[in-house]
């Protein structure tokens, strides 16, 4: 009896720990990053587990891995998508052409929310963790 039930947690437990989250049950459903200055501009869309990555000389989709959707989905977790649009950006670079200006966009099955404007290189604490991670799927 003991063997059965240490056998059940084990597979419960890795059922639970081993699989992303289920996207259907995630209230965000698209993550678009997207940064531009005068003629340069950079674009990193997520829909399900597809990304698509787009700049003015090169174009590329990859398909996400259950790693790299399990990493997004932790990312995500602890922002809160209907507050960004009220972060304050911690530098101004984007104001003279120093760094693109950038956003991130959060879509819902209704609403869509976007973030105040940053710096490409700086954006605010609470998005830094997700742009470095939607910048290091394209590499």
């Amino acid at each position: 009896m003991k063997k059965v039930l240490l056998y059940m947690s084990f597979l419960i437990l890795t059922i639970c720990m081993g699989c992303p989250p289920d996207s259907d049950t995630y209230p965000v459903k698209e993550i678009t990053y997207e940064a531009m200055t005068r003629g340069q501009f950079e674009t990193i869309h997520v829909k399900s587990n597809i990304l698509t990555y787009k700049t003015r000389t090169e174009s590329k989709e990859t398909t996400l891995s259950s790693k790299q959707l399990k990493a997004l989905y932790k990312v995500l977790k602890p922002i809160k998508h209907k507050e960004v649009d009220a972060l304050k950006a911690p530098s101004g670079k984007r104001l003279y052409d120093g760094a693109m200006a950038a956003v991130v966009i959060f879509k819902t099955q209704t609403e869509t929310y976007q973030s105040s404007s940053f710096d490409d290189d700086n954006p605010p604490s609470e998005l830094k963790k997700l742009v470095r991670l939607l910048k290091s799927f394209i590499k």
